[in-house]
């Protein structure tokens, strides 16, 4: 489950960190949009499974790279698709 996970992190960081020369802003931004809609009908354990990883990417960045703009981006994932907080 955490590799299926750490893949879906890896495509939501392709498509909001990809300049408009590697893919289009607003399909990006569809599929993005499509990616969440997809997780937010996920079972409970595959949520939880998707809080935690992001939880440890974001970590792992930070401590790593240091990267805080994607870190807090990872860290942010859980709520911008609606899987924490008031729309969970």
């Amino acid at each position: 489950m955490e590799s299926l996970c750490r893949s879906i992190v890896a495509a939501f960081v392709f498509l909001d960190f990809s300049d408009g020369d590697v893919i289009d802003a607003d399909a990006a931004v569809r599929a993005s949009e499509a990616m969440a809609a997809e997780l937010q009908s996920a079972s409970q354990e595959e949520r939880a499974a998707f809080i935690r990883t992001c939880e440890r990417e974001a970590a792992a960045i930070r401590s790593t790279s240091g990267d805080a703009r994607m870190a807090r981006f990872i860290a942010e994932l859980p709520l911008t698709t609606g899987l924490v907080g008031d729309g969970a």
